[in-house]
Order: C-alpha cells, then sequence, then structure tokens
C-alpha cells in the first residue's frame, strides 16, 4: 500500500508547501520529494460562501488572503526536516474580484456558484455565436464565468465598474496581497472563459460583450515564467512592513 503521510524524520526533500482554498476552508500542508504529507506540518481554516435566495455565492477575499497567512503561519512553525523549496497554491476556479487603483477589493470575491448574472448570459446568447466561442474557448456561455458577470456589474452596478481598475481571479488577488504581485496562472484564465485557446489571448469580441479592455484582466502567465516580486502597480496599506506574506 502506497503511504501519503510520512513521519518528518523519514521524509526525504526537497520539502513543498501546497496551498489550497476550497469551498469549505483554506488548507496548507508540507509534502516531501514522494509527494507525501509530512507528519502534523499541515492547518486548515475553516470558512463558507455567503449565499442569497438572489443567487449570491461570494467570500470576502482578504478574509481568504488572512486564511493564507494563518495557514501557512502554522504550517512553517511546524517542525521540518528540511528547508522548503516552494510553495503551490490552488484555489476553486471561476472567481471574480473587482480592484480599484489603490489595489483594494471593492466586491467580495464572486464564486463559481453565483448566478446573479442569468439575465446576461441570456442576452449575450442572443448577440454571440455561443457554438463559435464554445470551439475557441472551451467554454459556453454561463454565469460561472467572466464576461456575463463582467456585464452584469457594468449593468447592476456601473458605481463599481466605474471605480475598478483591475478585475482578478481569487489566487491572482490573494499573490497580489500576500507577493506585492498579481499573478494569474494559465489555467486560471482558462478558467474565465474568455481565453482563445490557441493563441492564449482574450476573445476581441469577449472583451467588447463584458465592456473592459484587455488590460482590466490579468495577463496569462505559463508555469515556467518568473514572477517578478519587485511590487505592486495597486499598492495596499494592509500588506505587511514586515515580510511579503506576513508570516514568521
Amino acid at each position: 500500500m502506497p503511504r501519503f503521510t510520512i513521519a518528518p524524520e523519514d521524509a526525504q526533500g526537497p520539502f513543498v508547501v501546497g496551498i489550497d482554498v476550497g469551498s469549505g476552508g483554506t488548507r496548507a500542508a508540507v509534502y516531501d520529494a514522494g509527494a507525501r504529507e509530512v507528519g502534523g506540518a499541515k492547518h486548515k481554516v475553516l470558512h463558507s460562501f455567503t449565499v442569497a435566495d438572489d443567487g449570491t455565492s461570494t467570500i470576502d477575499a482578504d478574509q481568504v488572503v488572512a486564511e493564507i497567512r494563518t495557514a501557512l503561519g502554522v504550517v512553517l512553525g511546524e517542525p521540518i526536516p528540511g528547508p522548503i523549496a516552494a510553495i503551490g497554491v490552488d484555489t476553486f476556479a471561476s472567481s471574480l474580484v473587482a480592484v480599484d487603483a489603490a489595489g483594494d477589493a471593492l466586491t467580495p470575491c464572486i464564486t463559481y456558484a453565483d448566478t446573479r448574472c442569468h439575465a446576461q448570459v441570456a442576452a449575450l446568447r442572443e448577440r454571440l455565436d455561443e457554438d463559435a466561442l464554445h470551439e475557441r474557448t472551451g467554454s459556453r456561455l454561463h454565469s460561472s464565468y467572466t464576461t456575463p458577470r463582467l456585464a452584469w456589474m457594468r449593468e447592476e452596478h456601473p458605481e463599481i465598474a466605474g471605480r475598478a481598475a483591475r478585475y482578478m481571479a481569487l489566487g491572482e488577488y490573494a499573490a497580489h496581497r500576500l507577493l506585492g504581485t498579481a499573478a494569474l496562472g494559465t489555467a486560471s484564465a482558462a478558467w474565465a472563459g474568455m481565453i482563445d485557446r490557441r493563441t492564449g489571448e482574450y476573445v476581441p469580441e469577449l472583451l467588447e460583450a463584458a465592456g473592459v479592455e484587455a488590460e482590466a484582466l490579468g495577463e496569462p502567465l505559463d508555469p515556467d515564467r518568473a514572477l517578478p516580486v519587485a511590487g505592486s502597480p495597486w499598492p495596499s496599506s494592509s500588506r505587511s512592513s514586515r515580510t511579503p506574506c506576513g508570516c514568521p
């Protein structure tokens, strides 16, 4: 039988920290070279989405960032038989946070389960060739994806859309807060439903339908691209002055 958890004294480096932000909580753990969880070096912070009868499904993005800090701080405080070589992060997909020019969230994180833009989905299906877009992006027009959400925000909350400098996925926002650089992975970008799978660029028709320029959305970063951590174009007073992530 394979062993998925191993005592620290038996673990083999290099060691990595895995951080998973799921629907029910934020979890961090240390893994060894054999992808085995190392002893007690793990921590989970429970959370739940805020839901309402109108289709709302959200969570406070800064709450999630605080959970990551907490989980990471606890894990790094446990006995680990070697240095941490890397940290990997994943979050639930199809998320959206509107961010102002100062780098602060204007909205909670809108989750994949939020259906308030259902009317915009129907309207976009009347205007656009959904089958052609599906072939290009791999996504149908659906309330989980970014184009109808941005159209909904522009129509229903113009005061927020008018102040928004960027629209970020949750993982992108967490990187912005923790590292000082907003980083959007290609997989997360694809889950927006707006990326042409052949070119890796945002589909112009969807940008137009959403009412935004490509600059308002994150540039997708391939895994082999180094992430510059030289400071964010959206500095925030909530960033730690001690360390980039605010952890020990």
